[in-house]
């Protein structure tokens, strides 16, 4: 097009781009006790940048493995709901450190019933506090059942005595 003072005046497209919102989640340091699992007891933070209005973000941590130790990394997570898969944010995550403590163990023996004249049976014992997907095999070393009745005992009762070798690095045992 050309003005009243006889320029030819052209008009060009230009490009604005839109970059990602920053959005730093960092990790609450936190201890916990054994329980099988990676979950961490803490919920992680957002420590710069902020969420648009109408956006929401779920945030968790999880610790880097399920056994007991200090210095454990933890390390954050976010779903964004912002109608764009979380797109619309450059997220950067924060580790931080925490511990997991033994969890207590207690195995004790079970009843058992003989007929007098008979040997003992084969003791069996039970566990107390064993964390998901965790059992007996979960734990190195052997029980010991004692027991002062034997195959001439009178009928009666008698008590059975549970001593072990049995250790985990995730478990505290006692014995009962």
């Amino acid at each position: 097009s050309t003005d009243n003072r006889g320029y030819d005046i052209t008009f060009n497209s230009g490009t604005l781009t839109v970059n990602q919102a920053p959005l730093t989640i960092t990790a609450t340091s936190t201890t916990k006790t054994y329980d099988g699992t990676t979950s961490a007891l803490a919920t992680p933070t957002i420590t710069s940048g902020t969420l648009f209005t109408g956006d929401t973000a779920v945030l968790t941590e999880s610790y880097d493995n399920k056994n007991v130790g200090t210095g454990k990394t933890l390390m954050p997570t976010a779903v964004i709901s912002d109608g764009n898969s979380g797109n619309n944010y450059a997220i950067t995550y924060v580790n931080s450190t925490g511990a997991i403590n033994k969890a207590a163990l207690t195995v004790t023996a079970n009843n058992a019933v003989k007929t007098s004249g008979q040997p003992n049976p084969a003791f069996t014992a039970s566990y107390s506090g064993l964390a998901t997907g965790d059992s007996s095999a979960s734990l190195t070393g052997s029980l010991t059942f004692d027991t002062t009745a034997t195959t001439s005992s009178a009928p009666g009762t008698y008590a059975i005595t549970l001593t072990g070798t049995l250790a985990s690095p995730n478990y505290t045992i006692s014995y009962a």
